[in-house]
């Protein structure tokens, strides 16, 4: 994760009440938290893929599940793709 999302995501999550309320809404560790906001790249994780739909949430998505997983997410989750506009929906 880059050095700017990762500062984008300490900043939501201390927006959110800190890392010790967020982990406990995701039913985590604190330093779990810790490690995903690290900017330190050798402590830092990445969110795992099952906690990001919640977090997004908690975080009222200043950080989304995209900009998480930039390169997959449509994979992970088409529920999140948008249908291509049709003709009639271009016109409208």
């Amino acid at each position: 994760m880059d050095r700017a999302l990762v500062s984008r995501l300490r900043a939501a999550v201390i927006d959110a009440g800190g890392p010790s309320k967020v982990a406990r809404e995701l039913g985590v560790e604190p330093p779990t938290i810790s490690q995903w906001i690290s900017l330190d790249t050798r402590r830092n994780r990445p969110v795992p893929t099952e906690r990001m739909a919640r977090l997004e949430r908690l975080l009222r998505f200043q950080v989304t599940r995209q900009d998480l997983r930039p390169n997959d997410w449509h994979e992970i989750w088409p529920e999140l793709v948008r249908a291509e506009p049709t003709t009639t929906q271009e016109a409208a």
